[in-house]
């Protein structure tokens, strides 16, 4: 639909410090064209240690956050960057949230 979208996508550290991450991207985002992603923007996630190094693009920003949590780690909120995730997901949550028409089996 014609709805505005925000894509997060989490870049490796040392992906984004390389030389390589802007080219990455670019093809990302090219690749998310071709199979029909319209009025969206990328919101790639890195460490603050990579600031500077992920260049600006159409539909595309970029936020840090402190540090990442370890791949095997990752749901201890008590790791990482807690503040700044959230303030990613709040800077670009839905205008509207739709009420779910039932539970999961993992729903309470």
């Amino acid at each position: 639909d014609d709805s505005s979208k925000a894509l997060i996508y989490r870049i490796n550290t040392k992906e984004a410090m390389s030389g390589e991450a802007g080219g990455r991207l670019d093809r990302l985002q090219r690749a998310l064209e071709e199979i029909g992603a319209r009025n969206y923007v990328l919101v790639v996630v890195a460490e603050r240690k990579a600031k500077g190094r992920i260049p600006a693009a159409a539909n595309r920003v970029v936020r840090y956050v402190k540090a990442f949590n370890p791949q095997h780690l990752v749901t201890k909120p008590n790791l990482g960057d807690p503040v700044g995730w959230n303030a990613i997901f709040t800077e670009f949550a839905p205008a509207v949230v739709k009420k779910a028409s039932h539970k999961f089996k993992f729903e309470g």
